[in-house]
């Protein structure tokens, strides 16, 4: 039941999520040219009250992390996984050469929020509007150490790990560290029309992910399952005829379906019947390329 709670209020009433991210600030009159150069989105299409999700990628066109960024009139706000701050923060700062800008991390962090009613519920706290469910959404930016408070007197669904998992393969949003890591390029990742512009000018490892998109082909790409009945993360995912596709990285039941999120070999295309090998034995599923 707190499964279909958290999936019905992601799409018609508020469900905050349980991660948070930490925050990086950036300050100076560079700070948007300088930033342009480092993240896979155009910074400057940025707007205060309205949040950005984008890519760190390294020279080789890897993810190191995946970021959101917020704009205010003095300062650009970034949101990077917990676990990946840290490398982020070193990251720019070796970037940070003679641009008249400065970056460091802030007792502060970002709290997402899913659906149409998000800004209603959040009504009084420094927000900024963020849609990655297609139901709406926004970014709640807390002092640290405020967001035990914050959960207990959210007026919404507060998601457990097992319903956030469920609105997210729902929505088909996959999270860092569970769905795609380090080892990934962003197409495999399927964020490239979501986190990656094509049109604005060099950052760093572009050559290499518009080379991936305009001549190349990724090898893997991750994918929504339909499955035929439940199964667990972390199962082979295999053909047919039993050759290795991939894996499950993230499962949940949705409103009575079984759904997933997989890494597989890009040769299973859209409406590709496929098994997977859990515990429990075959699962059938059919595959949904995420777009």
């Amino acid at each position: 039941m707190e499964v279909s709670n958290a999936v019905r209020a992601s799409r018609e009433d508020a469900l905050l999520l349980p991660s948070s991210l930490s925050v990086l600030r950036v300050d100076g009159p560079d700070r948007v040219s300088w930033l342009n150069g480092l993240v896979t989105c155009d910074v400057t299409k940025l707007i205060p009250g309205r949040a950005m999700y984008g890519l760190v990628v390294e020279k080789k066109g890897k993810i190191l992390s995946d970021l959101l960024l917020a704009s205010t009139e003095e300062a650009i706000l970034i949101g990077a996984p917990r676990e990946r701050a840290s490398a982020v923060l070193d990251v720019f700062d070796h970037h940070l050469i003679m641009e008249s800008c400065e970056i460091a991390r802030v007792h502060e962090s970002m709290q997402a929020v899913w659906g149409p009613r998000a800004a209603e519920r959040v009504a009084g706290r420094a927000s900024v509007e963020h849609d990655r469910s297609g139901h709406g959404g926004v970014i709640v930016v807390l002092p640290e150490g405020d967001e035990p408070a914050f959960r207990e007197t959210f007026p919404g669904v507060v998601a457990s790990p097992e319903g956030a998992t469920a609105a997210r393969v729902a929505a088909g949003v996959p999270a860092f560290g569970v769905d795609f890591g380090i080892d990934t390029y962003p197409q495999e990742a399927s964020l490239e029309h979501v986190a990656v512009s094509f049109t604005k000018g060099c950052y760093m490892g572009q050559e290499v992910v518009f080379m991936l998109q305009n001549r190349g082909r990724a090898k893997r790409r991750l994918v929504r399952l339909r499955l035929d009945a439940p199964a667990g993360a972390q199962a082979a995912v295999v053909s047919e005829a039993g050759d290795p596709l991939g894996d499950l990285t993230s499962a949940a039941v949705v409103e009575g379906v079984p759904l997933g999120l997989a890494m597989v070999r890009a040769k299973a295309p859209d409406g590709a019947r496929v098994v997977v090998r859990g515990a429990s034995g075959d699962v059938g599923a059919t595959v949904e390329l995420l777009r």
